[in-house]
């Protein structure tokens, strides 16, 4: 087994993939795309979390996942290069995603900039238009960083229980997130203009121009998160919210989950033991929708429902009429496809066991995160609702994890999420929101999907 220097340092060939505000992986798949390097940083990750938990030394920075909407990347442009950017040196602005696109940016630097990138969306120009009257009040006069909009006054509601107890409640996207409104969390959610969630620094973005169109452009090479906010100042339209977790308490980790967590561990090598993971990477794309088809509808991981899953995707496109003159050349990759992976039956199973097990490690992590997370006096407790059985879940949505490779001194993320409830319940309401979409169409009611 590597050691944990050697883990990161094997990692370093897939640490910058989507480096600038990209997906995030689960824990438990970083094998999918990387085999054995893969399973590796995966057991970096659940080793660290486990001593983390414990309250042992651990290398683990931990922070509470927040279901915000839209990211906003914000902060001053680089003073370097900015002569012939076209911007002022240390400008403030603030963009979406948009600011990590190749060939065009949408950096916007006043309220015009909101309307022309923007105002297309009405309800995306008015959120960029709140950050940017309100974040230079608090943002450090140096750096870009990232985060998620939580809320603006008019996503505010208040609410009272059977007992009388008023409470605030918003849901930005997702999760419901809900706080007593005599806090001083809730009375940083009623009286602020703005509320985000800051948890990534790019502390090293600069000018650089264009390959292609010689357009100068900001360029993130580095990212940081769970950074500290310290830098950021305090103003009452602005409720800054810190999603770093708190110290964890070692009696929220029980003896039941220590010992499900040593069983699943040793499973995971005694199956990894001498085997060869160069079967996936031809089928990565296949395997990665594959775990996502079994999150969304329950499916056991097994291969047999992994080449039916095969063979339903290649079939569909078969069937698919623009498809008339591709569908032999598109038959006999399905024909290749699934004898390749059935040449392969023994090592797919095999792997799919490991999966299953670091999915095991993974959960028995869990109940002690959220019973942190719970503690927290900084955040607001989350809960979402589940638009197939109408059950309410109290849990926030889960957490993000970072290792730092010593080499590179970059950082590696991992999610650590319950998928059977918010990876279901995340993509149950996609589906119910399109089905809206398409009534709305129609002029059809629409379905009432619970809040």
């Amino acid at each position: 087994m590597l050691k944990f220097s050697q883990y990161l340092t094997e990692a370093a060939k897939f640490e910058t993939e989507d480096l600038n505000g990209g997906h995030l992986e689960h824990v438990e798949d970083f094998l999918v795309n990387h085999g054995k390097e893969g399973l590796d940083l995966s057991l970096s990750f659940l080793d660290n979390m486990h001593n983390y938990l414990k309250g042992e030394p651990s290398e683990a920075k931990v922070s509470v996942k927040h279901d915000g909407a839209p990211a906003l990347v914000f902060g001053r442009l680089p003073n370097k290069g900015a002569k012939n950017s076209g911007y002022a040196p240390g400008q403030f602005f603030v963009a979406t995603k948009s600011a990590f696109n190749k060939t065009t940016q949408k950096l916007a630097t006043t309220p015009e900039e909101v309307q022309e990138y923007y105002g297309d969306k009405p309800g995306l120009a008015a959120k960029i238009m709140a950050a940017l009257e309100h974040l230079p009040k608090v943002a450090p006069m140096r750096g870009i960083y990232q985060g998620d909009l939580m809320h603006t006054p008019d996503m505010v509601q208040q609410t009272q229980d059977e007992e009388g107890n008023v409470g605030v409640a918003i849901n930005p996207q997702l999760i419901n997130y809900s706080t007593p409104a005599n806090s001083k969390i809730g009375q940083k959610v009623i009286n602020s203009q703005i509320g985000v969630v800051v948890h990534t620094g790019y502390p090293s973005a600069q000018w650089k121009p264009n390959a292609k169109t010689g357009q100068m452009m900001v360029n993130f090479p580095k990212r940081e998160f769970n950074i500290p906010l310290r830098s950021f100042g305090n103003h009452p339209d602005v409720h800054v919210i810190d999603p770093r977790a708190l110290r964890p308490n070692p009696e929220n980790y029980s003896t039941d989950a220590q010992s499900a967590y040593d069983r699943a561990i040793k499973n995971v090598k005694i199956h990894s033991d001498k085997h060869d993971f160069q079967h996936i990477a031809p089928h990565a794309e296949h395997f990665s929708t594959f775990i996502n088809s079994t999150v969304r509808d329950g499916t056991p991981l097994t291969f047999e429902n992994f080449v039916d899953h095969v063979n339903q995707k290649f079939n569909k496109q078969i069937e698919n009429p623009k498809n008339v003159k591709k569908a032999p050349a598109i038959t006999q990759k399905r024909d290749d496809t699934v004898n390749d992976l059935s040449m392969n039956s023994i090592k797919w199973r095999q792997t799919m066991r490991i999966h299953q097990e670091l999915t095991n490690a993974k959960n028995a992590l869990l109940p002690s995160l959220e019973g942190n997370a719970q503690l927290n006096p900084n955040l607001m407790q989350g809960s979402i609702s589940d638009p197939d059985t109408g059950e309410n879940i109290n849990s926030q949505e889960g957490h993000v994890v970072v290792l730092k490779n010593p080499t590179t001194g970059n950082d590696i993320p991992a999610k650590f999420i319950n998928r059977p409830e918010f990876s279901r319940v995340n993509f149950s309401r996609g589906r119910f929101q399109k089905q809206q979409a398409a009534q709305q169409q129609a002029g059809e009611e629409q379905v009432e999907v619970a809040q």
